[in-house]
């Protein structure tokens, strides 16, 4: 494995893809069976990324040495992901955003391989409706994930609207309580006076 990245701010990837690079401040990936990594920005897992361009010759190194996203299979077909694709690890969610796969041991889809019959075809149409500028590559897009704050908001919703319809039951329990005792009282003061007066 060579020791030099065709970017020379870029650092090795030690233990990924061999002669992967990575900018210095993110963390090298290794996905689809180790034929493919990412550099994930600092800060992020990348767990789920936004899509990026589906022209796969933006992940040849060798061609475009600031790819943040570098694969062998350069004669695959990345699955399509809303007007872009998915990098090979990743699978399209219901968001159109790109997931991680939780086995990252398994290769590629055979569609994927350069023996598939309609590689080359997709590629091809890949290639020429994506923009020059349009790189695997320029960067990798953390998607925001609303499920967790959904879920964590949800029960904090429900507790307290419970807490209030007991607050709310229990100020009703004693302002009964307190007018009936009123009326008890007052309506015990009557028969005393009368009784007495009699």
């Amino acid at each position: 494995m060579s020791s030099n990245c065709p970017n020379p701010s870029f650092v090795p990837c030690q233990g990924a893809l061999p002669n992967s690079c990575c900018p210095s401040t993110n963390t090298c990936i290794p996905l689809a069976g180790n034929t493919t990594v990412l550099c994930c920005p600092s800060g992020s897992d990348c767990k789920e990324i936004k899509p990026i361009t589906c022209d796969l010759s933006q992940q040849n190194v060798t061609v475009n040495p600031d790819a943040v996203v570098q694969t062998t299979l350069l004669s695959g077909t990345l699955l399509s992901c809303g007007e872009k694709c998915c990098p090979f690890g990743y699978s399209c969610n219901d968001n159109e955003n790109c997931a991680m796969d939780l086995d990252q041991k398994l290769l590629a889809s055979p569609t994927a391989g350069p023996s598939a019959t309609t590689s080359s075809t997709q590629v091809t149409r890949s290639t020429s409706s994506s923009k020059s500028t349009d790189t695997a590559a320029a960067t990798i897009t953390p998607a925001p994930s609303s499920s967790p704050s959904t879920a964590v908001k949800l029960p904090i919703v429900i507790a307290v609207t419970v807490l209030a319809s007991i607050l709310a039951m229990s100020i009703l329990g004693f302002s009964l309580f307190w007018f009936y005792r009123k009326r008890t009282r007052a309506i015990t003061r009557v028969a005393w006076k009368y009784g007495t007066e009699i």
